[in-house]
C-alpha cells in the first residue's frame, strides 16, 4: 500500500519535539569552513547546514544568526532570497530567514529507497570585530612590558544555554537542536610568534599546509557526536606542540577512553605538566589524578554502584564510555570565566595553572576540571530538553562529579563544603521560582545560573537520602547508571541519546521503587523541583516526666519569604507550604548509649514523643571535672582521613586524657566545665540531643541546648558535621569553659582540618572583656606553641616556615585572621593583637620551606589590615572628620604595618608572588582601612592598578576598592568604568563591572538588541549622591 503524504508527515512528525515539527526541518549535520585573521580580528568564509525536512509546503528556513553580514544563501545550489529580523523576540524562532527558492518546486521526504531526503542550505558570511560569541584577544604592542599577556588567541564564549553561538556563525541555536559537525579552519603564523593551531571541539581528522602560503595551514576537525550548537568551542593561538597525557604505564588506549591532549603557549609551559601531570619524571598515583577520575567514571562508577548486595536482581554491570574520542584542554588568557567547558574540550583560564610548591590552588584547579569531565555527559551528550529542565543537568553533572570528589578528598571534606553549600542555599532561596520552573529570566543571567547550579545537586542528594527509605538502596547513582547505560546503547546503534526531561527522569525514579511507595517522590518533587524555598526548623525538646519520654516540638518556616514570585512570561509560582519527610535525632541518654530515633515531618506544627530508655531513677547526667575522650568515638572509631600508622603523636589535652594529668593548666588557662555554675548544677537526662541525624536535609535548624551539652557532642562524636554544629553553638554562647573546649579541638589533630578552622574564629568570640580576652590569650598561645621559636610578654618570632603538613598550614592561617577579628569594647583591636600580627609578618621566614607562602603572607596582610578596623558602630559618620582617631600606640603600629605592606609589594615587584596575591591582599587591607577612614582617601593608586597590564586579580581588587570608597560617583571615573565595561580586552573586567552593576546576563546577552551601551552604563554607573 502506497503511503500517502499525510501519512508520511505524520510519521515523521511523531520522532521530533511539537517546535521542530512546526518549523518542519531536522538539524542533521554541520560544516563550517572558514578563515582567521587574529590581526584584524575577521572571520569569514560559509557554513553548510544539512536539514532533513518533514513537511511537503516548506517555504523559509529558519537560521539564528547574530553580529555576522550574509553575503549570500544557497538552497540546494540555487540562490535563494533571505531576510534578518534581529529583535529580541526573532531570537527564538531564529533571525535569519531564507525563502525556498522558485526553483525548487517539489520538496520530497523520502527517496525510492526510504532514505530521508536533505536540503543543503549554504550561508556565506563575515564576521569584523565580534563583540559577542567569539572574542579576539590581540598581541600587546609592548611584549617587554605585558610579556606575559603578550599571546594573542581568539576563543569563543560559550554558555551552558542557547545564545551565544549565534553570533559568530549561522546555525540552529535552539536549546533541544544538535547535530554532527565538520570543521575546517584556515589560519594565518603571526611573524615572531610559535605557529598558530586551531583547537576545536571534535578530532583532529587533518592538517593541511595551503600550497601558496607556508605560514598558512587548515584544520579539520570531525565530531560525529550529535551536539547542541552551544557546546562548540574553537580556540586558536600560538600554541606549542600538543602534550599528550598518557594512561599509567603508557598503556594501550582502549575504544571507551579518550585521548587527553593538552595545550599551552610557551610562555607557560613549565607550569602545564605541574598542573596536570605532577611528578612526571617519577610517576606516583597524584600523577594520574586526572586520568584516575576519568577511569572512575568510566568504569569504577558503575562497579560502585551495583553492588550485588544492594539488589540481587542487577542487571550486568556494563562498562561506560566517554562520549568523545578526544578530551583536549586548552589555557589562554582574557576568558569570561575561570573554565568554560565545550563538547571535549575545555577552556581554561591560566591562572588556574600552578607549580607543585603552591598549595592552596590545586585543589581549586582539579575540582573545576572533575566537574568539566562530568558535564561532558549531562549538558553535552545528554542535554536538557527545555530551558526548564537544565537543573536537571547541571545537578546530575555536579551529583557525578561529587561521588568522585568524595572517594578523592573524603567523606569529611565533602560532607563539610556540602553544609556550606546547604547554609548559601538556605541564604540566597529568597524570592527565587522553583528550580523547574519558566518562571526564570530566559535567558538566565549569572546569579541565577549560579544559584541553580549550587541548589540542583543538593536537591538531587537530598533525594537519594530518601530512596533508602523506599527501599532502593543504589539511589541516585543507581538512576544515573540507567541513563548513561541506555545513551550508550543508542548511540552503539547509531541512534541519538534522549534528552534530560524533568518528568521522564521523575517517573524513572518512581520505576525503581514499589508501587505503594511512589507517592513519597510525587511529593518530593511536588516540595523540592516545582516548589520553591528551603525549611526553616525550629525545635525544642522537653522532658515529660510523667510519660518517660522526650518530647519534640516542630514548628516549620519558609526561607522564600516573598511567597509569590512572578515574571512576565510565567505564571505565579506559590512557594512550598510544607516541607515532609524522615529525619533522624539522636539522644545520648545517662546509660552511655546513644538511640537514634526516626519521626516523619508533615506538618507547619506538630510534637514528636520519642520513647526515653534509661530507668528514671537514674536518668541525671552531671558534667564531669573535665570530659574525657571516650572509647568508642574518635579512638576506636578514627575519621577515614585517619590512618593506623599515622606517625603523628597523641595531642596534648590538659587533663583530657586518662593518662595525661594537666601540668600547665594555669599557663594555658583551663577551664573546666565544671567551674561554671550552671553546668556544675546540672542534673539534665540527656547528654545531648542531635537533630538531623543522618545529615539529609536541607533546611536551617534552630535547635537549643545548653552549652556544655554542645561541648559533649563536639567532644564525643567523630562526624565532622556534628562538630560543625556544635563549634556553631558554642560560638554563640561565649564562655572560659567553651574557650578551652575550642582550644583542644585546635591542638587536637584528629579533628578535621576544617573543624579546628571553624573552632579557630569561634574562639576569637570568645575574646571578650568580661572573660578576660581568654580566647585571644589561648588562640596566641597555641600559635606560639606550635609556630613560634620563642616567645616572652610582647615578642613572637616565627619559626621558619614548614608546609609539609597541609592540615597544619591552613590552621597556621586561620588563627592569625581569627585573632584580627577580636573587638574591645571600644570597637578597636587590643594593641598586643595587632602588635603580634606585626610581628608575625615582619619576620616571615620561607627561605628554607619547599612551598610557596605566597596564599600565608597575603592572609597575615589581610588579617593585619582587618585588625586595624573599627567595629561599623564606631566608624565616623561626620563627612568633615576624615580621620578616625587611633591611640599613640596603634598610630605607631599603623604607621609600621603600612611600611611593611610597602615593602612586601616591593618584594612583589622583584620576585614576583604568585597571582600577584601579595599586591591583591594589599589593596583589600588598603581600601578597607580607608573606607573605615583609619587612614586618608586616595584612589590615584588603585586607577593605576587597574588598568591594562596589571593582573587580573589586580585589577579586580583595585576596581572594587574604587567602587567601594565611591569613586565611581565622580564623572571621570564612570566613564572610564564604562569604557572598560565595553571594551576592555580581559572579558573578567568586563563582567566584573557588569555584575558590580546589575548588568551581567551572561555572556550570550551581551550582543542582544538591549546591550548596554556606553552612555547607558554610564548612567547606571554614575549615581552621584544627593
Amino acid at each position: 500500500m502506497t503511503e500517502t503524504k499525510k501519512d508520511l508527515t505524520s510519521r515523521l512528525r511523531a520522532f521530533v519535539d511539537e517546535e521542530t515539527a512546526e518549523r518542519g526541518y531536522v538539524y542533521f549535520h554541520q560544516k563550517v569552513d572558514i578563515e582567521v585573521d587574529m590581526l584584524n580580528q575577521v572571520i569569514q568564509g560559509y557554513t553548510e547546514i544539512i536539514l532533513k525536512p518533514i513537511r511537503f509546503d516548506l517555504e523559509v528556513i529558519r537560521l539564528h544568526l547574530r553580529q555576522c553580514c550574509v553575503k549570500e544563501i544557497k538552497i540546494n545550489d540555487f540562490p535563494a532570497s533571505f531576510q534578518i529580523n534581529d529583535s529580541e523576540d526573532a531570537g527564538i524562532v531564529g533571525e535569519l530567514i531564507a525563502y525556498i527558492p522558485d526553483e525548487i518546486t517539489d520538496i520530497p521526504l523520502i527517496d525510492q529507497n526510504g532514505e530521508w531526503i536533505s536540503i543543503v542550505v549554504r550561508v556565506d558570511f563575515s564576521l569584523d570585530k565580534p563583540k559577542a560569541g567569539i572574542h579576539f584577544k590581540l598581541p600587546d604592542q609592548d611584549k617587554e612590558v605585558f610579556k606575559p599577556q603578550w599571546d594573542p588567541y581568539m576563543f569563543t564564549i560559550n554558555s551552558p544555554l542557547p545564545g551565544a553561538a549565534r553570533c559568530w556563525i549561522p546555525c540552529l541555536d535552539r536549546i533541544r537542536d544538535r547535530c554532527t559537525w565538520d570543521f575546517f579552519v584556515t589560519v594565518s603564523d603571526i611573524e615572531g610568534l610559535d605557529k598558530i593551531m586551531v583547537v576545536c571541539s571534535g578530532n583532529l581528522f587533518k592538517l593541511t599546509e595551503s600550497p601558496t602560503d607556508y605560514n598558512k595551514r587548515t584544520f579539520h576537525y570531525n565530531l560525529p557526536i550529535a551536539t547542541p550548537a552551544q557546546y562548540i568551542g574553537i580556540v586558536c593561538g600560538p600554541f606549542i606542540d600538543p602534550y599528550v597525557l598518557h594512561y599509567p604505564g603508557n598503556e594501550e588506549l582502549l575504544p571507551n577512553r579518550p585521548k587527553i591532549v593538552a595545550y599551552i603557549s610557551a610562555e607557560w609551559e613549565k607550569w602545564l605538566l605541574s598542573t596536570l601531570y605532577p611528578n612526571s619524571d617519577e610517576p606516583t598515583e597524584d600523577t594520574y589524578w586526572l586520568h584516575n577520575a576519568m577511569d572512575y567514571f568510566i568504569e569504577g562508577y558503575s562497579q560502585f554502584n551495583l553492588h550485588p548486595e544492594f539488589d540481587k536482581n542487577n542487571p550486568k554491570v556494563k562498562p561506560g564510555k566517554f562520549p568523545f574520542k578526544r578530551f583536549q584542554i586548552v589555557f589562554v588568557d582574557h576568558t569570561y570565566s575561570d573554565i568554560t567547558v565545550c563538547a571535549g574540550l575545555v577552556i581554561c583560564r591560566m591562572h588556574l595553572l600552578h607549580s607543585h610548591y603552591i598549595i592552596d590552588q590545586r585543589f581549586t584547579t582539579r575540582r573545576l576540571l572533575i566537574n568539566a569531565i562530568a558535564q561532558q555527559w549531562f549538558g553535552i551528550f545528554i542535554p536538557p530538553y527545555s530551558w526548564r529542565d537544565y537543573w536537571l543537568a547541571v545537578g546530575l553533572a555536579n551529583f557525578f562529579a561529587d561521588t568522585y570528589f568524595k572517594k578523592l578528598f573524603g567523606e569529611e571534606e565533602t560532607k563539610f563544603l556540602r553544609k556550606k553549600d546547604i547554609e548559601l542555599v538556605c541564604q540566597l532561596d529568597v524570592g527565587k521560582p522553583p528550580l523547574c520552573s519558566s518562571n526564570w529570566n530566559k535567558p538566565f543571567d549569572s546569579k541565577d545560573l549560579e544559584f541553580i547550579s549550587l541548589k540542583s545537586p543538593l536537591v538531587l542528594w537530598m533525594l537519594d537520602k530518601r530512596f533508602p527509605f523506599l527501599d532502593y538502596r543504589r539511589g541516585i547513582p543507581g538512576i544515573i547508571y540507567l541513563i548513561l547505560n541506555k545513551a550508550k546503547e543508542d548511540t552503539d546503534q547509531n541512534i541519538r541519546p534522549g534528552f534530560l526531561y524533568t518528568e521522564q527522569f521523575l517517573e524513572q525514579c518512581k520505576e525503581v521503587i514499589r508501587q505503594e511507595l511512589r507517592n513519597e517522590i510525587r511529593k518530593f518533587q511536588k516540595q523540592w523541583i516545582f516548589g520553591s524555598g528551603c525549611p526553616k526548623f525550629r525545635i525544642r525538646a522537653h522532658f515529660n516526666r510523667k510519660k518517660l519520654a522526650v518530647e519534640f516540638k516542630f514548628e516549620q518556616g519558609n526561607t522564600n519569604l516573598i511567597g509569590k514570585t512572578q515574571n512576565s512570561d510565567g505564571p505565579k509560582t506559590t512557594h512550598t507550604q510544607v516541607f515532609t519527610g524522615h529525619m533522624d535525632i539522636a539522644i545520648k541518654e545517662p546509660d552511655g548509649i546513644e538511640y537514634i530515633h526516626t519521626i516523619y515531618l508533615q506538618g507547619k506544627k506538630e510534637t514528636h514523643s520519642l520513647i526515653y530508655h534509661t530507668k528514671y531513677k537514674r536518668s541525671m547526667v552531671t558534667v564531669k571535672s573535665h570530659m574525657h575522650r571516650e572509647k568508642g568515638t574518635l579512638e576506636a572509631h578514627p575519621p577515614s582521613y585517619i590512618t593506623e600508622d599515622d606517625p603523628r603523636e597523641y595531642p596534648l589535652q590538659w587533663g583530657m586524657d586518662p593518662e595525661s594529668e594537666a601540668s600547665d593548666s594555669s599557663e594555658w588557662q583551663i577551664n573546666e566545665w565544671i567551674s561554671e555554675e550552671r553546668a556544675s548544677n546540672a542534673r539534665d537526662s540527656w547528654e545531648w540531643i542531635k537533630v538531623d541525624d543522618t545529615f539529609s536535609w536541607i533546611a536551617i535548624i534552630d535547635f537549643e541546648q545548653v552549652d556544655y551539652m554542645w561541648a559533649s557532642l563536639l567532644e564525643s562524636q567523630s562526624d565532622v558535621i556534628s562538630h560543625y554544629q556544635a563549634i556553631q553553638a558554642l560560638s554563640r554562647a561565649p564562655s572560659k569553659a567553651c574557650s578551652t573546649t575550642l582550644m583542644r579541638t585546635i591542638r587536637d589533630w584528629r579533628y578535621h582540618y576544617r573543624i579546628r578552622m571553624e573552632a579557630a574564629l569561634a574562639m576569637a568570640k570568645c575574646a571578650k572583656e568580661e572573660l578576660d580576652y581568654i580566647g585571644a590569650e589561648q588562640l596566641m598561645k597555641i600559635y606560639g606553641k606550635d609556630y613560634c621559636d620563642y616567645r616572652n610578654e610582647t615578642k613572637f618570632l616565627p619559626k621558619q616556615n614548614d608546609f609539609n603538613d597541609w592540615e597544619e598550614y591552613y590552621i597556621q592561617k586561620a588563627i592569625p585572621y581569627a585573632l584580627s577579628c577580636v573587638r574591645e569594647p571600644t570597637g578597636n583591636t587590643p594593641e598586643n593583637i595587632k602588635k603580634f600580627l606585626l610581628d608575625l609578618l615582619s619576620w616571615n621566614d620561607n627561605s628554607m620551606n619547599e612551598y610557596s607562602d605566597d596564599h600565608f603572607v597575603a592572609n597575615l596582610i589581610e588579617s593585619l589590615g582587618n585588625a586595624f578596623i573599627p567595629d561599623e558602630d564606631q566608624t565616623i559618620s561626620d563627612p568633615d572628620v576624615e580621620i578616625y582617631d587611633l591611640s599613640c600606640d596603634s598610630q605607631a603600629y599603623l604607621q609600621e604595618a603600612l611600611e611593611t605592606l610597602e615593602r612586601y609589594s616591593t618584594r612583589h615587584k622583584l620576585f614576583n608572588s604568585y597571582r600577584a596575591l601579595l599586591v591583591t591582599a594589599t589593596i583589600k587591607a588598603k581600601s578597607s582601612l580607608m573606607l573605615s577612614q583609619v587612614i586618608p582617601v586616595d584612589g590615584r593608586e588603585f586607577l593605576l592598578q587597574s588598568q591594562y597590564g596589571n593582573y587580573v586579580g589586580v585589577r579586580i581588587a583595585a576596581l572594587n576598592a574604587l567602587i567601594d570608597l565611591d569613586f565611581h560617583n565622580k564623572t571621570d571615573i564612570a566613564q572610564y568604568f564604562a569604557f572598560l565595561a565595553e571594551f576592555d580586552s580581559d572579558l573578567a573586567i568586563r563582567r566584573f563591572l557588569l555584575s558590580k552593576f546589575g548588568e551581567d546576563r551572561g555572556p550570550q546577552c551581551w550582543d542582544l538588541p538591549k546591550r548596554a551601551s556606553s552612555p547607558r552604563l554610564l548612567k547606571i554607573i554614575y549615581k552621584p549622591s544627593a
